[in-house]
C-alpha cells in the first residue's frame, strides 16, 4: 500500500481564500481521494483550530492551522503520526 498526503498548506494555494475552511478543506480531500487506486492511502491533516492569517515571501496569505495528526480520507480513521499507517499496510 501506498499513502498520498492532501496537506492544508497546499490546498491553500491551490484554492481561493473564500474556501479556506475546515469543510471545504475536507470536501476537496474527499474529491481528490477518487484520483488514487484503492491501493493509496489517503491522507489528510487533522484540523482542530484554524487560527489568524500569516504572510511567506512569495506565497499568498496562508491560514495557520493546529493540527492533530492525520485521517484515511476514505474510512475516517485517525492515525497520530504518518509512521503510524504503517500498520494498517500489512491489511
Amino acid at each position: 500500500m501506498r499513502t498520498h498526503r492532501e496537506s492544508w498548506y497546499e490546498y491553500q494555494k491551490s484554492e481561493p481564500s473564500h474556501l479556506h475552511s475546515k469543510s471545504h478543506y475536507e470536501s476537496y480531500c474527499q474529491k481528490r481521494a477518487l484520483l488514487y487506486g484503492s491501493d493509496v492511502m489517503v491522507l489528510m491533516d487533522n484540523i482542530v483550530k484554524i487560527n489568524g492569517w500569516s504572510m511567506v515571501t512569495g506565497w499568498s496569505p496562508q491560514h495557520d492551522a493546529e493540527t492533530d495528526g492525520y485521517i484515511d480520507v476514505r474510512t475516517g480513521k485517525k492515525y497520530p503520526t504518518i509512521q503510524s499507517t504503517f500498520v494498517d499496510f500489512e491489511k
